[in-house]
């Protein structure tokens, strides 16, 4: 199964979308590209999502609606 991807790690998109899919029950993978590294261990610590910083890994493992 391939992975919902947000790209950007910012308050709006990567972190309070991320946080809301896992409170919703979203149990697929979700992969957040950012370039700061310090924002990603947070996002994977906080909400239990793929850090990916290279954003070609990220959108190869996007998934396709």
């Amino acid at each position: 199964m391939k992975a919902t991807v947000f790209l950007g790690g910012g308050r709006i998109h990567g972190s309070a979308s991320s946080r809301d899919w896992r409170l919703a029950g979203y149990k697929a993978r979700i992969v957040v590209h950012d370039r700061n590294p310090h924002k990603l261990r947070a996002l994977k610590r906080e909400h239990n999502v793929i850090a990916e910083p290279d954003l070609g890994r990220a959108i190869r493992n996007r998934r396709t609606c």
